[in-house]
């Protein structure tokens, strides 16, 4: 099963607080569930395969990643964009696309 989650922030922008970690701990939860079936099932299928699509914003900051390149937070791919505003609204165009 492939799971996206989209969201407007992501680690390690915890000025945002709660969102950030709920989400961040549901996707680290299925990554370990995923190796440990895989470590347990003979084929390679895999039972779920996580990525996370966010924006780099961190308050008025940007994380300092390249926007649009995955990253791996602890153990999820994170593809972080680039945003237009610095405020919570955190329009990210290519994002969207």
């Amino acid at each position: 099963m492939k799971i996206l989650h989209i969201t407007a922030s992501y680690k390690p922008a915890f000025v945002y607080g709660g969102p950030i970690y709920s989400v961040a701990a549901l996707s680290e939860a299925l990554v370990k569930t995923e190796v440990r079936s895989l470590q347990s099932v003979s084929s390679h299928s895999l039972l779920y395969n996580v990525e996370v699509i966010t924006t780099l914003a961190n308050g008025k900051e940007e994380l300092p990643y390249p926007s649009g390149e995955i990253k791996i937070v602890e153990g999820v791919p994170v593809r972080y964009f680039k945003r237009w505003t610095k405020d919570h609204s955190h329009f990210s165009p290519a994002l969207l696309w």
